[in-house]
């Protein structure tokens, strides 16, 4: 026929399963890789056998063909838009074009015009094992030529050997997966225990120390190796010993599922520290006790604060009606920075062979009404020789029936006859005896080809007990993250949750837990509202930074404090593949913390901390050294002639001149630093953190620098004057000192700097 335009062709359409074909292709992760010998072997045997001058395996990929085995062809790929084998892919059957300069789809391709002068053509589509085409094997010849019948189904056959191929790459890609969801468990449960903002151990029968979490470390004062060296024990203070044990029994004998106490420990300086306990159980898979899991919540402030109440409601009777009333006790609870998450995950051992399945091609023997009796082996390759233990030519020309071992023989025979009979395909997974008294799993896959049929099998005993390794690895998991008092949850980079503890779910209100988590995004599961102040800490954590914040929100129509924590989850390759979520409920602390620091530190006058909150806070310093190694200081000022100011303008000047004073002060030093109100016109600074004593000089000459400036009181205009009074300690000094001795070297100092002629400062550096 002539072609109206015969610089034209027609450009291949898109397949109507176009996304689900790309993503079978892409999950082989085979495109632009090296060359497969297997692959290789056939394109030559089907180049000789039909004689032809290009063979190809070629995958056709979003905008190009990629061929993955070639024969006769230097080009590793072309344009999708001029390939035969985007065609080819459209139908079930094989494609054949006898002679392209001819056929209107192909005349004017440059394919055909050009330098590669194509004029034959034949492809048969390749599948995946979902039935998706992902290319062709396909012959290229510059010569017209036709195919017979027998052609079309050597053709199909080679294309079924090479389905076999891509068939055992997804099984390979399917165990990777595995892998990947076994290291993302590991991940979460070490997660979980590192980065808990309380102290977290497992503990044996015994009281010995298995394993425990940076933060129980940092609050008894001991590194990692040297606290497992101790016991339970040995570091409870021995009043409190007994009632911890009786517990214990209880416990071990089923009396309780759980208990929580307040009990006293041994921190490694040999102070003493409270500690509020909760302790579990954690059962194997068949409900027998492995060992002890101990949360240990720092309550050693909360247990200050509550003597220094009492202290200071003792006083308040006496002092009701006085101006002065000083409010004494403190409570302010120093958050410690988290150390960073080591992952300690165990490797998953893949279970996927880098070879070609066993692989058979069968011819069926039929009796004399022409009914398929049994099979004679056509070929077998060299995983299948291995498979059956015999040498190839004791294999080929043999009958199925009498080579395969007698007890499977009957069963397996029916079913091959069954897939030659009705062309329905087989798989199936079935164990075989080694003879060793050892079970292997293997999986098979039967198809009809031509006059026959061909098989492949391959032993799967690795992945399915890696998968029982699985299961009951995420079992424990479950188990562990559910016995936590601590909402765990791991959300992938889709923002779709793929795990959730019961204490997560069980945190929100109680429309939301009818709802399904699991397969849904953060945003449809909590709701707009929920959701928008959430957004930006996830979009963080998923661009791979750990987000720390507090969040508010509704639990049983009351609102409830979270503290929450976002770690990104990276793959070997650094990719971020989504975030772990782990809280806890500080509702109950926080409203505490609230009402205990409004009612105890705060001096009502000049919102300063007061004493008791200063004396806290000076304790709590050389209680705990920081990891700098930097030494403490400790100023004391007060202001020169305070008592002629009052008696002259009276006491709402003398008034505005403390607030004033105050806020000088507060304005001159570092936000670590701790500005305080003793009583009067006395003040204190506190330098947690300073290198030398000519350091702490240098805050003090700032703060009478910035008292010069004159202070307008009311209608008065004032020149402040101040003493200042420095006591410094070196990192290795400050321990052996109390707070009220390094305050009373700060008052002494302070003297010396009034005996000078105010409106200095003096210093001292304790030893």
């Amino acid at each position: 026929m002539s072609l109206a335009n015969p610089a034209s062709w027609m450009e291949p359409p898109t397949p109507p399963d176009e996304a689900q074909r790309m993503v079978s292709l892409c999950a082989l992760n085979v495109l632009d890789g090296p060359a497969v010998p297997e692959l290789d072997r056939i394109t030559r045997l089907a180049a000789r056998l039909f004689q032809v001058p290009i063979a190809l395996v070629s995958l056709v990929d979003k905008e190009r063909q990629w061929f993955m085995s070639r024969v006769g062809l230097m080009a590793t790929e072309t344009a999708r838009n001029i390939s035969f084998c985007g065609h080819a892919i459209l139908g079930q059957g094989a494609l054949v074009v006898e002679d392209a300069s001819k056929d209107p789809r192909f005349a004017g391709n440059p394919v055909v015009t050009g330098e590669m002068h194509v004029r034959f053509y034949a492809g048969q589509p390749i599948r995946s094992r979902a039935g998706h085409a992902l290319g062709t094997v396909c012959l290229i010849d510059t010569a017209p030529r036709r195919m017979s019948a027998d052609d079309l189904l050597a053709l199909n056959d080679f294309a079924q050997m090479v389905e076999q191929y891509f068939h055992a790459a997804e099984i390979d890609a399917e165990a990777r997966r595995y892998q990947q969801r076994y290291t993302r468990s590991e991940a979460l449960l070490n997660n979980t225990f590192a980065q808990a903002a309380v102290g977290m151990a497992l503990l044996s029968f015994d009281g010995a120390w298995l394993q425990v979490n940076p933060r129980l470390c940092e609050m008894l004062g001991y590194s990692e190796h040297d606290l497992l060296q101790t016991s339970f024990q040995q570091i409870t203070y021995a009043d409190d010993l007994a009632a911890d044990l009786e517990q214990v029994q209880q416990l071990l004998a089923g009396k309780i599922a759980t208990y929580t106490l307040d009990k006293r420990y041994l921190h490694a300086n040999g102070a003493i520290i409270w500690g509020e306990l909760t302790v579990s159980l954690l059962r194997d898979q068949h409900g027998q006790p492995l060992h002890f899991l101990s949360v240990i919540n720092d309550i050693n402030e909360r247990k200050h604060a509550q003597e220094a109440l009492a202290r200071l409601h003792d006083e308040l009777e006496s002092r009701v009606r006085s101006r002065t009333v000083e409010l004494e006790s403190a409570l302010q609870q120093l958050q410690l920075a988290k150390r960073d998450a080591e992952a300690n995950a165990e490797r998953f051992i893949s279970a996927a062979e880098s070879h070609l399945d066993a692989y058979t091609l069968f011819s069926s023997v039929r009796d004399e009404r022409g009914q398929v009796v049994d099979f004679r082996f056509a070929y077998v390759n060299e995983v299948a020789q291995r498979f059956l233990d015999l040498p190839q030519q004791r294999i080929v020309g043999q009958l199925l029936s009498t080579t395969m071992p007698q007890h499977m023989a009957p069963g397996m025979l029916g079913k091959f006859i069954h897939t030659a009979n009705t062309g329905e395909p087989l798989a199936e997974q079935f164990t075989l005896d080694d003879g060793q008294g050892h079970l292997r799993w293997i999986y098979q896959e039967v198809v009809k080809v031509g006059d026959g049929i061909s098989a492949s099998a391959r032993d799967i005993s690795e992945r399915i007990r890696a998968e029982e390794a699985l299961r009951l690895k995420e079992a424990m998991l479950r188990q562990l993250t559910d016995a936590i008092p601590a909402v765990v949850a791991f959300v992938d980079d889709q923002q779709r949750y793929r795990y959730c503890n019961l204490a997560y779910f069980q945190s929100f209100e109680a429309a939301q837990q009818q709802k399904q988590i699991i397969g849904h995004t953060v945003r449809d599961f909590l709701g707009d509202a929920i959701y928008a102040p959430l957004r930006e800490h996830i979009e963080l954590a998923l661009q791979g930074a750990s987000v720390a914040f507090d969040h508010r929100r509704l639990k049983d129509g009351q609102p409830c404090m979270f503290q929450v924590h976002y770690l990104p989850q990276r793959e070997a390759d650094g990719q971020v593949t989504g975030f772990y979520i782990v809280g806890w409920d500080v509702t109950e602390q926080r409203l505490r913390e609230d009402n205990l620091r409004d009612r105890a530190t705060i001096d009502e006058m000049s919102g300063l901390p007061n004493r008791s909150a200063f004396m806290a806070l000076l304790e709590e310093r050389l209680l705990r050294a920081p990891p700098s190694g930097e030494g403490v200081a400790v100023l004391f000022l007060d202001i020169d002639y305070f008592k002629q100011v009052n008696d002259l303008h009276g006491h709402a000047i003398g008034d505005e001149l403390i607030r004033e004073f105050a806020r000088r002060a507060r304005a001159a030093v570092r936000s670590a630093d701790v500005v305080a109100r003793l009583g009067g016109d006395e003040f204190v600074v506190l330098l947690p953190q300073v290198a030398s004593r000519a350091d702490a000089e240098l805050v003090a000459e700032k703060i009478l620098q910035a008292m010069r400036e004159p202070a307008i009181l009311q209608t008065l205009v004032y020149q402040i004057s101040s003493s200042i009074g420095v006591a410094y300690a070196a990192a290795g000094v400050a321990p052996r000192y109390s707070a009220a001795a390094l305050l009373a070297q700060a008052d002494e100092a302070l003297y010396a700097a009034k005996a000078g002629g105010r409106g200095c400062w003096r210093a001292r550096e304790l030893s």
